[in-house]
């Protein structure tokens, strides 16, 4: 099902006409990551610690969590990261962006 709503709304939201007009984008795109932390974890950032977890989820009332077991599912997880050098380069990657007003890219 959740694969079924990306496409979905990938269609909708016209990605693969964006993916057409910019190089950098997967033409395959069915999604955008609008977490900032998330982005720089799925560029590379090396500011990320990603271990591999054993997890399957938990449904307590109406929360669905990720709990970590011995039989769950081999799943990678951002299990800390470096708050004060996120925010450094993320503040001078949007000051660049902004006085430039060109677009930079990596990390």
């Amino acid at each position: 099902m959740l694969a079924r709503q990306s496409e979905v709304n990938a269609s909708d939201a016209s990605f693969s006409r964006l993916a057409q007009s910019f190089s950098g984008l997967p033409n395959d795109l069915l999604n955008f990551h609008w977490d900032p932390v998330t982005c720089a974890v799925a560029v590379g950032w090396s500011g990320a610690t990603v271990e591999e977890l054993s997890l399957r989820t938990e449904l307590n009332g109406e929360v669905l969590s990720f709990v970590e077991v011995p039989d769950g599912r081999p799943t990678q997880a951002v299990v800390d990261i470096d708050a004060d050098a996120f925010v450094e380069t993320w503040h001078s990657r949007v000051e660049a962006v902004q006085s430039q007003g060109a677009r930079i890219r990596g990390w």
